[in-house]
């Protein structure tokens, strides 16, 4: 990506516009925050340097996906479910158990 401007530029505008996160599908807080939120931040952060027209819809993107994984950490302790629904939120049944990993990840993209 680093040397393949031209690349980044039209995987920017796919996922601008073309990913939407508004699924009822149950996913991995801990995955997704890692994997897809974090992939969000760190690509909108490249884009800010390489891309002079880019307005932000990376970030834009990661604050939607955000928002929706907040709802995991509607807990009595604020540590947040293992499993949320990209919809609906927090699925029935779902363990509240978080491992060491999943916790301590948390930090970096929700501080």
């Amino acid at each position: 990506i680093l040397k393949r401007k031209a690349a980044f530029k039209v995987a920017v505008s796919y996922i601008q516009d073309s990913v939407h996160f508004d699924k009822d599908i149950e996913v991995s807080t801990f995955e997704v925050n890692i994997r897809i939120l974090g992939g969000l931040l760190s690509g909108h952060q490249h884009a800010v340097k390489v891309l002079p027209k880019y307005k932000g819809g990376l970030l834009n993107k990661a604050v939607d996906l955000g928002e929706r994984l907040l709802r995991a950490f509607d807990t009595p302790t604020g540590m947040p479910r293992c499993r949320v629904n990209l919809r609906s939120g927090i699925p029935k049944g779902s363990s509240t158990t978080v491992t060491i990993a999943e916790a301590g990840s948390f930090l970096l993209e929700f501080g």
